[in-house]
């Protein structure tokens, strides 16, 4: 779970509460202390582990199992998207998926992710 510090009041808050805190300032993150101004904030879905953060220069990175399969995921999202051909309207929807860093791959969350998308669209 990602936390911000309001750099204008100093409230800390977590990420899905930062849209409606009312001071609209800039916010840092409270692990990797990096600020981010206006929406950047909606962008920083990954940070350091506390392992990192502590351990320092004794850190040693374990493989991502689950980063591994999600990029291979997007990379079928992107190769479908120029492969398709003949469907100028399909072609327009997988290229708008592919420009999301984290498109679920089980089907019942493909399902809401797309609605949520096309709401937006």
């Amino acid at each position: 779970m990602v936390f911000f510090c309001c750099n204008g009041c100093g409230d800390t808050l977590k990420k899905q509460k930062v849209e409606q805190h009312s001071c609209r300032s800039s916010y840092s993150c409270i692990d990797c202390n990096v600020n981010f101004i206006g929406n950047e904030y909606k962008k920083h879905t990954k940070c350091v582990t506390e392992a990192e953060r502590y351990q320092g220069n004794l850190y040693q990175a374990k493989e991502d199992k689950g980063a591994k399969k999600q990029n291979s995921w997007m990379d079928s999202v992107r190769e479908s998207a120029e492969s398709c051909k003949n469907n100028a309207q399909l072609k327009g929807l997988l290229v708008r998926i592919a420009e999301n860093d984290n498109v679920p791959r089980k089907k019942s969350k493909v399902s809401e992710f797309y609605t949520k998308l096309h709401e937006g669209w």
